[in-house]
């Protein structure tokens, strides 16, 4: 029989956007063969409840049985990234800590964008490699479980994912909203970097694919997403000529200067210019022509901004119903503690009956022993269930009481209903 394992065993490490900047957080970024790298190496090590995930936003290893050091030193092995750098920061909470960090993480209130409701997919995903090298157990199921089940309650009763909060789905949502016959429009997207790229994935999702053209200035870049998402890409020295048939223009070129001028835009159909560049690359010069319209960032900025602070009025109710859940998997985690003890002390009581009723029930006559049987099993029940309905109900340090109860009656070797 093992030892009943103890819930600060179960703990978390990891690197997110809160204290760690893009750049950094990518030197631990971890592919899903390195995630299983690092679950099969933690298994090794005797880890277990091993929960390895790895976003853009952040990268995290849960895991139970070995101490937060030695996770550090894997992700630093697997990833490549410095040691002493995780070491400085690298975040660790044990315990109940790390299991309200998964609910947190789970339920999209611990992402960048409050009610990114993507980040679930990821945990599920991450929990699947987790099943498929044999790293879960009952406790990383039961919480996983839990997690989904309370994710799905926010998204369902509350509104903390509605509308835009990012600039790249502003802009789309934006023309979703304001232009008319959206399908038939021909849309262009100069400019890749990260926010053209995120503007780039947004729009597929919500126009046909055949109306989107990506031109950049380094071609491979364009090649390379227009084969992702089954769209069309151009050379840069086909821009003016895209210019002339677009109804839409995304600008996302990063430059310090212009790309975009009004000698660029003379036309006699209307255009609606998206500049998501900071500082503007569309010539605002370009505004007093006419059939021109400019959106810039600092508006679709607003929009997202003004639909944030929307989605924060729905955080109470978020977390209320977090709360609910929060509740109902620690009462699972107590009855985790209090089972094994509740039983150990039934067999040691009995124990201490039967040891008594040997010595007198040959000195009682064969049709009394049925009653008196009888008689001491209703005692040792009360005594057990007044004990169970303290550890459940009353006790405040359960812990400390279930201690006290195994070395009073010395129930030693407990096994914990755990795996």
């Amino acid at each position: 029989m093992h030892k009943s394992k103890n819930i600060n065993d179960f703990i978390v490490i990891g690197v997110s956007y809160k204290k760690t900047e893009t750049e950094t957080r990518g030197l631990y970024s971890l592919s899903k063969d390195s995630q299983k790298k690092v679950i099969l190496e933690l298994l090794q090590l005797g880890g277990d409840n091993i929960l390895v995930m790895s976003t853009c936003n952040r990268t995290e290893i849960y895991c139970e049985g070995l101490t937060s050091s030695k996770l550090q030193e894997v992700l630093s092995k697997i990833s490549g990234g410095s040691l002493d750098i995780l070491n400085q920061i690298a975040f660790v909470k044990e315990g109940i800590s790390a299991i309200k960090h998964m609910f947190s993480v789970g339920c999209a209130l611990d992402s960048q964008i409050i009610g990114d409701f993507e980040i679930i997919g990821q945990v599920k995903k991450s929990f699947a490699l987790s099943l498929e090298t044999q790293s879960s157990n009952t406790l990383l199921h039961r919480l996983v479980n839990f997690v989904i089940k309370a994710s799905k309650r926010i998204k369902s009763e509350t509104h903390l994912s509605s509308g835009a909060t990012s600039v790249a789905f502003s802009g789309v949502q934006y023309i979703r909203d304001h232009v008319e016959e959206l399908e038939s429009k021909k849309i262009m997207l100069f400019g890749l970097g990260k926010m053209g790229s995120n503007t780039c994935e947004n729009l597929v999702k919500h126009s046909k694919h055949n109306s989107i053209t990506l031109i950049n200035r380094s071609e491979e870049k364009s090649i390379n997403l227009s084969k992702k998402y089954n769209v069309v890409s151009r050379d840069i020295t086909s821009l003016q000529d895209e210019i002339d048939v677009c109804d839409i223009m995304f600008v996302a070129t990063g430059a310090q200067e212009y790309t975009v001028t009004p000698q660029m835009l003379h036309r006699k159909k209307p255009i609606l210019i998206l500049d998501l560049s900071l500082p503007r690359n569309v010539d605002p010069k370009a505004e007093s022509l006419e059939h021109v319209t400019i959106i810039h960032l600092d508006e679709l900025s607003q929009l997202a901004n003004k639909v944030l602070a929307d989605r924060l009025t729905h955080l109470p109710m978020a977390l209320e119903i977090l709360k609910e859940e929060y509740a109902e998997f620690k009462e699972w985690l107590d009855s985790r503690k209090i089972v094994p003890v509740l039983n150990a002390l039934n067999t040691k009581i009995k124990g201490y009956r039967d040891n008594e009723l040997s010595k007198i029930l040959k000195d009682v006559d064969a049709s009394q022993h049925s009653n008196i049987v009888a008689v001491t099993d209703k005692l040792v029940l009360k005594i057990t269930g007044q004990i169970a309905n303290h550890l459940r109900n009353n006790s405040t340090k359960p812990e400390s009481d279930i201690a006290a109860i195994q070395d009073i009656f010395k129930l030693e070797g407990l096994q914990q209903d755990n795996d």
